[in-house]
């Protein structure tokens, strides 16, 4: 998973160049034994580990 900071109207100067964005890299999520029952898990834990880190940035 990948999160960025918040980058929405952020520029620089007249020209409009952007700003750096921060981003973070989040270890890769295991899916093996997974079945199609535990999807809506999977995606609650992903939202809020990214959310958090989102909000970390």
């Amino acid at each position: 998973m990948v999160c960025t900071a918040e980058y929405r109207n952020k520029t620089l100067g007249w020209l409009g160049q952007r700003e750096p964005v921060t981003i973070r890299i989040l270890p890769p999520v295991e899916t093996i034994g997974l079945t199609i029952e535990d999807v809506p898990a999977l995606i609650a834990r992903c939202h809020k580990e990214m959310a958090e880190t989102i909000a970390s940035l």
